[in-house]
């Protein structure tokens, strides 16, 4: 299907620069860009559909153990008496 479309300048400079490099004409290597694009971005979309979902990643948080927690206190007091 024929399609007109417009370009920024910049954009149509580097397009013409690409073709001549690969000796093809700027509408092919636009086609080329234009089919690599939609590829690009359907495999984009695969990938992150085929992602585990945030909250399945989340780690679990657990209580602190007993020893932790004792540890935590005796340390609060002996920095207690430190101080003192």
């Amino acid at each position: 299907m024929p399609a007109s479309i417009s370009l920024p300048v910049n954009v149509a400079a580097q397009v013409r620069n690409m073709a001549k490099t690969r000796r093809l004409s700027s509408h092919r290597m636009l086609r080329e860009l234009t089919e690599n694009g939609i590829e690009a971005e359907n495999a984009s979309s695969k990938s992150f559909s085929s992602l585990p979902s945030f909250s399945a990643t989340l780690p679990t948080q657990r209580k602190p153990s007993v020893s932790a927690t004792n540890w935590a206190e005796w340390s609060l007091a002996i920095d207690a008496q430190d101080r003192a």
